[in-house]
């Protein structure tokens, strides 16, 4: 049994020779080059004593594959994922194979998920080295496991590419020992095809919303799980935190860092304002801190993203934390109205100093979330006498941002707190035309020298 299963092992990915109709015509090269959406086996494969099935996407000359192997042909005694991504690269025609054109699928990161707590198909499949948990995907890419060398071993597979003129997709028939990390790997046949399909990973990007999308982000920060991350986030994403390096590397790179304990994220406030999702939520990062996220969505993808955290402080003198009180977005019909106020309270108040108007936009008895603040107008003034005799008067030099939805309204502003240059993201909850309550982050703006990107915090 053993020498069956570690047979199994070896040809899992393998497929037999299969006959095709080829694409015909000069234009069989830029289809190949110009491959778009995703292609998956019809049916689960039939590998002689297991099944199994792939998933292909491709856009414009990235790709992915997720191949998942079972022992039954239902795909419910599962042994384990496989999953990769990267570029590709057509090459020459094939001097093997008709209509079929040499390709390079080059594999940034190689990941695999344990499906059994078999120990005999563990051993088998020869996962025991490598200390799997089940269910728990591993990044593999550094040493390789089992039959997946590392990427510095195997940057890539050497494979075959062709198009039938029914639009199926044939690869290079894989061999025995899964090793195509060279030329003179390559193989001689082709495998049978994977047909394009609309219920894909691809589609997965249109159909959830942009706000299940930044809530899936949010899941991931706590997992550990990549493929949010390489799912929603552009290959150009633009980071604004100063503390992290940019795009998605920077986003790997931090969490590579997390703590034995994990990260944790907890949603508290969600709304959209158009391309731009808003959060106020509850984190564990690298200590214990609430923050407020903007999300910026290009094309079903994060483009861009900032946010402004601080660490969770003792209730205000009014009993509030920095996070509670109302949480649903009501009045959506109100944005428009509801956002121009606030950008005229923030304008007039907290830019121009006309503290004679604070009444005109605040409820008398409006609620505050600010550590440091006491609830009502005169618990605003009250702070603004207090930081002043202190030497460490607030003062806003330009707002960015106004985003809202509804009652919610969120602004982002640049500024001084005392002698510090800082970044103010204020939100605030209307209510019968006038501001209800307030929440805050304030967070300093580090040197320019310390910064692990270049796009500043604004803009």
């Amino acid at each position: 049994m053993k020498k069956s299963i570690s047979y199994i092992a070896l040809i899992a990915i393998a497929t037999i020779i299969f006959a095709f109709k080829p694409s015909k015509g000069n234009d069989l090269k830029s289809k190949l080059e110009s491959l778009s959406g995703t292609y998956a086996d019809p049916a689960p494969y039939n590998y002689g004593k297991a099944w199994g099935k792939r998933i292909f996407t491709f856009d414009k000359g990235k790709w992915t594959l997720d191949f998942t192997l079972s022992l039954d042909p239902g795909m419910k005694m599962q042994v384990f994922k496989f999953r990769t991504y990267g570029t590709y690269k057509l090459q020459e025609k094939s001097n093997k194979k008709a209509d079929t054109y040499n390709a390079v699928f080059y594999e940034e990161k190689k990941f695999l998920t344990l499906k059994t707590s078999d120990e005999n198909l563990i051993k088998a499949f020869g996962f025991a080295p490598c200390n799997m948990k089940l269910d728990v995907e591993q990044d593999v890419s550094a040493n390789g496991c089992s039959g997946w060398k590392s990427v510095k071993d195997c940057p890539g597979d050497y494979d075959l590419l062709s198009l039938d003129k029914d639009g199926k997709l044939y690869f290079g028939n894989r061999p025995q020992d899964n090793d195509m990390c060279s030329p003179d790997k390559r193989p001689t046949s082709l495998t049978p095809p994977v047909v394009k399909t609309n219920q894909t990973i691809i589609s997965d990007k249109m159909e959830k919303s942009s706000i299940e999308k930044v809530k899936a982000l949010y899941k991931s920060f706590e997992t550990g799980d990549p493929r949010a991350a390489q799912l929603y986030l552009n290959p150009n994403y633009i980071q604004h935190n100063l503390n992290m390096g940019n795009g998605i590397a920077g986003f790997t790179e931090v969490m590579k860092n997390k703590p034995p304990q994990g990260f944790k994220a907890n949603i508290i406030r969600i709304f959209q304002d158009g391309d731009y999702v808003i959060t106020h939520s509850d984190y564990d990062f690298f200590g214990k801190k609430v923050g407020f996220g903007i999300f910026r969505f290009e094309n079903g993808q994060v483009a861009e993203h900032w946010d402004n955290l601080t660490a969770v402080q003792l209730k205000n003198k009014s009993g509030r934390t920095q996070l509670d009180g109302e949480t649903e977005v009501l009045d959506k019909d109100k944005t428009a109205s509801n956002k121009e106020l606030v950008k005229n309270f923030s304008k007039d108040i907290l830019l121009e100093g006309k503290i004679d108007l604070i009444s005109k936009y605040l409820k008398e008895n409006y609620l505050q979330h600010n550590p440091q603040i006491s609830d009502g107008i005169s618990g605003l003034l009250e702070a603004f006498t207090a930081f002043a005799k202190e030497g460490t008067a607030l003062k806003i030099t330009k707002i960015h941002k106004v985003l809202g939805q509804g009652n919610f309204v969120l602004t982002v502003s640049e500024g001084q707190f005392g002698a510090q240059s800082v970044a103010l993201y204020d939100l605030f909850r209307v209510e019968s035309g006038k501001i209800a309550e307030h929440w805050d982050v304030i967070e300093a703006i580090p040197a320019k020298e310390d910064w692990k990107n270049t796009n500043g915090k604004f803009e």
